[in-house]
């Protein structure tokens, strides 16, 4: 990875998150593809639909920006964010972003993934100036852009109040209710920004693990193992065991025996013994 490079797959300035964060790690000039439209994987704000899975998105965002860069570049970056509720924690909204390498000349593919709770996500039907107001002040705005909408036109990017006031007073006047939601591209959610970041942290964390086997990067963990057994009665728990670890490349496994330091768990999570 060092000194090469990369291409950062964005045409909503990811590159300026992403890209002083991999040069302080390897060393690497990045750049972008000038006129290159990610919009056609899917906007937040609904006009094109995602073609699939977040994961699977964001490959053919890498390989079709790859595919226009010139022939020397092998290794190109783009992440992809999926807004919704947290699937543990009630009624709480949660981030999850993906951030994905592919180097083309080794044939390898890295993701670099974090789930926040850290965003202000939100979306509503109001019907009046001072529920939109109310509604942009929550979730940040002006740092913070929104997204009006009314039955047949939408208004992106709004960081202005003066602009933010006319809109929804001209859709009002027409219409009994408006949407509003917040704007979830990168270059207007400084909170989504840090979270990017975060996972462009993630994944260059497994891009420094090399593959005991083979000695490619991206060696990381790929999964859990639960049944680390009762302190009491031996019997396995829910507690995690061991933790996999494979290469992205060579497809060695590797696993790690009590990666949380104890090789007990407390007889609260035995369902023997806590049923």
């Amino acid at each position: 990875m060092q000194h090469q490079q990369v291409l950062v797959v964005t045409m909503h300035q990811k590159e300026k998150v992403i890209a002083p964060l991999l040069a302080e790690a390897f060393n690497t000039q990045c750049f972008t593809l000038k006129n290159f439209d990610t919009d056609q994987f899917g906007t937040f704000s609904g006009e094109v639909p995602r073609p699939a899975s977040q994961l699977e998105t964001l490959r053919m965002k890498c390989l079709q920006g790859l595919a226009q860069a010139p022939a020397h570049v092998h290794i190109g970056i783009a992440s992809e964010g999926a807004f919704g509720a947290h699937p543990l924690l009630a009624f709480m909204p949660a981030n999850i972003e993906m951030v994905m390498l592919i180097d083309k000349q080794n044939d390898l593919e890295v993701v670099g993934q974090v789930m926040s709770t850290e965003t202000n996500f939100a979306h509503a039907q109001l019907s009046s100036w001072e529920e939109v107001e109310k509604f942009a002040m929550d979730v940040g705005f002006p740092t913070h852009a929104i997204i009006v909408k009314s039955s047949h036109q939408i208004f992106k990017g709004i960081s202005e109040k003066v602009a933010l006031q006319d809109i929804a007073n001209e859709i009002l006047s027409k219409e009994k209710i408006l949407h509003i939601e917040t704007d979830m591209r990168a270059m207007y959610n400084p909170t989504r920004q840090k979270v990017i970041a975060q996972a462009t942290r993630d994944l260059i964390k497994k891009l420094n693990s090399t593959c005991p086997q083979c000695g490619m990067f991206g060696f990381s963990q790929t999964e859990t193992r639960l049944g680390l057994p009762c302190a009491y009665c031996g019997l396995p728990t829910q507690k995690v065991l061991a933790s996999i670890w494979q290469c992205a490349k060579c497809n060695f496994v590797q696993e790690h025996l009590y990666p949380e330091g104890v090789q007990e768990a407390d007889p609260m999570y035995c369902s023997f013994c806590n049923p």
